[in-house]
């Protein structure tokens, strides 16, 4: 057993609380050598590559692995109490690892579904949401994708940068903010508001006095124009690691609960702990609409999305949707729009393309649109209104959780962990009549060639639902802890089977096109008046709720 693993066994079997000194004893004894911190940074892979391993094969396998683990390795909540020695040493690993890309299970490159989807340098966060924003320097738009170096010099306003994993990070003018990596940010000056989901658990955000460890939190950080910072939580914790004046780290880092905050001068020898004035980092919130302005869905406990299709839908100047705004009202109160950047991609507005009513029209060109990522549970229930305006191709999709980048497989199969959640159109008998089909792509088997017989999939499907012209009221249910996945057309239980594979993630999800597929191939070629997506696999009882409400809006029958 190596001097580093009884190290960390010693530290784990300690009494933490009666020895409060024990996290930055541990830390100076790795920091002060070179090889510790390259064997420390082998040990923390190893732990992240069993947890991967344990949600990736199945149960019985998968509860063996964790009783080993168990063994060996704290549980999660220690490894919490540890991520401040980790993120700080995270600059010296990355010398020392090369990380692998845990989405990319492949060779094979994804198509581009933009064609800044062909660069090397991978996009690692998006601009969300932006309010009256005056740049220095040339302007962003909403969607502009963010890469490693990027900076944004905002003079005034407020604009949201939406990270990979699902990291939302708020700032509001004058501030400059710097994108260093995937899960980690710069702020040199100004305020901004982070709120990191628990897939992007350990996001940093360094300032010139210090380093902002999350440990699962929502926080608030600000720097003067001195390069002071001052840290506020409002919900959970974080850890903040002050900067020396000789660029070196202080020995204790803070521990910061909600309602705490603390203050750090440039180079300054002591920390000021304080009570967190939220009130400060108020700007944050977008404020839901008013009830006036929006229409009566009955049913909005952990919406994520709300896509109405005679509301907030903005068009350029040939008439094609730019932008679909998400409508901010109960528990969806962070705006994941979908957009299109590039003019030839994006869907057309029907007026009265939904039983008289106003339907986003995809089709022609490869017409689709993106959300920014968006933080998914293994509880969903994806609602769709659609009608059918072509029968060819005979598959196509209407929304799919694998936006890029895509999760692909290689030429001789693999898995995709977590599975990949969609719902799409299936014409098997070129009758033009359409299978709505809930899917859950899991991949290939290990080292089998990619077909209709090694696929891993899980399917719930209803034959014949969905004839052109016939718009339909689509509900997707699945739930990873009651194991069941259901399908309901115009709010009637249809269809329903087993449910085994875990799907909760961060991805942008796709409207209207496959992710993957060629050629036009998977291009949704019809009508869709509203999208709901809800964290949460909603009941019977509420299905027919959201249903009803929607069969009145669109002029359908509910049977």
């Amino acid at each position: 057993m190596s001097d580093v693993y009884k190290e960390l066994e010693q530290f784990f079997l300690s009494d933490r609380e009666q020895d409060p000194s024990a996290v930055q004893r541990l830390e100076a004894w790795l920091l002060a050598d070179t090889a510790r911190v390259q064997e420390f940074a082998e040990l923390l892979l190893q732990e992240q590559q069993l947890r991967d391993r344990a949600v990736s094969v199945p149960r019985a396998a998968a509860a063996d692995d964790r009783r080993s683990a168990a063994a060996r390795w704290p549980s999660y909540s220690a490894w919490a109490q540890f991520a401040i020695a980790a993120s700080i040493l995270a600059a010296a690993t990355v010398g020392f690892l090369g990380i692998p890309e845990r989405n990319a299970v492949g060779p094979e490159p994804s198509p581009p579904l933009q064609a800044a989807a062909r660069e090397v340098s991978p996009t690692l966060a998006y601009l969300g949401r932006a309010r009256g924003c005056d740049w220095n320097g040339e302007p962003l738009s909403e969607g502009t994708q963010l890469r490693a170096g990027a900076s944004l010099e905002l003079v005034e306003g407020i604009a949201e940068v939406i990270f990979e994993n699902g990291a939302r990070v708020a700032t509001r003018g004058p501030c400059q903010l710097t994108i260093d990596g995937p899960t980690a940010c710069s702020l040199s000056v100004g305020s901004a508001s982070v709120h990191v989901p628990e897939t992007a658990f350990g996001f940093k955000v360094t300032t010139p006095s210090g380093i902002v460890i999350d440990l699962g939190t929502d926080f608030g950080v600000a720097v003067d124009q001195q390069g002071a910072s001052e840290v506020h939580v409002f919900k959970g914790e974080v850890a903040f690691q002050a900067l020396t004046a000789a660029g070196g780290f202080h020995e204790r880092a803070v521990r910061l609960t909600e309602s705490q905050a603390c203050k750090h001068t440039l180079g300054g020898v002591t920390l000021e702990e304080f009570k967190a004035n939220e009130a400060r980092f108020l700007w944050r919130k977008q404020d839901p609409l008013p009830e006036s302005e929006l229409p009566p869905l009955p049913v909005r406990d952990d919406l994520v999305l709300w896509l109405a299709a005679d509301r907030a839908v903005e068009v350029d100047a040939e008439g094609r949707v730019e932008r679909w705004r998400d409508l901010l009202s109960g528990d969806n109160l962070a705006a994941e729009d979908a957009l299109q950047l590039n003019p030839k991609n994006r869907p057309g507005l029907a007026p009265k393309g939904l039983n008289g009513r106003p339907a986003i029209r995809f089709g022609g060109s490869d017409s689709f649109l993106l959300t920014p990522p968006i933080s998914s549970t293994n509880e969903q229930t994806a609602v769709v209104v659609a009608a059918l305006r072509e029968s060819y191709p005979n598959f196509q999709s209407l929304i799919n959780y694998n936006g890029p980048p895509q999760r692909i497989v290689g030429s001789v199969g693999g898995r995709v962990r977590p599975a990949v959640f969609e719902i799409c159109l299936r014409d098997r008998d070129s009758d033009k009549r359409f299978a709505v089909c809930g899917e859950l792509f899991g991949g290939f088997r290990d080292g089998a060639p990619k077909s209709a017989e090694t696929v891993d999939k899980e399917v719930v499907e209803v034959l014949n639902a969905l004839p052109v012209d016939h718009p339909k009221i689509i509900v997707f249910r699945y739930s990873l802890s009651k194991e069941r996945m259901s399908l309901f057309i115009n709010g009637n239980l249809r269809a329903s089977d087993r449910a085994s594979l875990p799907i909760a993630i961060a991805s942008r999800k796709i409207i209207g096109r496959h992710p993957v597929l060629e050629d036009n191939v998977g291009g949704f070629r019809g009508d869709i008046g509203e999208l709901l997506l809800f964290n949460r696999a909603l009941t019977d009882a509420e299905v027919a709720d959201v249903s009803e409400y929607l069969c009145l809006r669109f002029g359908l029958a509910q049977r």
